[in-house]
């Protein structure tokens, strides 16, 4: 039975490193949504345009924009722009690297910077998003 036992430990060490390869891989993708769906809510909106310019993307950065100006913010741009980030992160993995989280908007950070009243929003948005990967980590049970 020990023999049996010693035997077994390689396995159940694999086995046990991929469940927390997985649980590591699915906090990691929840405090990327957390965090843009952060950064989408606290950028400043006056057209909609920045706003909806957060791009998610896996391994590399995309610094692009799309003109995607929608009065408030809160329109299909914006809700296309968070799925577009879901889509992006449903399959990361820890192999895969790095999450971007970019806004390729040539003014965004005059925004942060004080240009809007509600200067500052990036830290903002940073610690709401790692207040919500926290509680979706508690609540999901990721690390148990």
């Amino acid at each position: 039975m020990a023999d049996d036992s010693f035997s077994s430990f390689p396995r159940r060490i694999r086995a046990r490193a991929k469940q927390l390869e997985n649980s590591v891989s699915r906090a990691i993708r929840s405090v990327a949504l957390a965090a843009d769906r952060a950064a989408v809510q606290a950028t400043p909106v006056d057209t909609g345009n920045a706003r909806s310019n957060w791009n998610v993307t896996v391994r590399v950065p995309k610094i692009t924009v799309d003109d995607n100006t929608e009065i408030g913010g809160t329109g299909p741009a914006t809700q296309k722009a968070l799925a577009k980030a879901r889509s992006a992160v449903v399959k990361f993995r820890l192999r895969d690297g790095v999450i971007w989280l970019t806004n390729g908007v040539s003014y965004i950070r005059r925004l942060d910077q004080g240009y809007s009243s509600k200067g500052g929003f990036m830290t903002d948005a940073a610690l709401l998003a790692g207040a919500r990967a926290a509680r979706i980590a508690l609540k999901k049970g990721i690390f148990k």
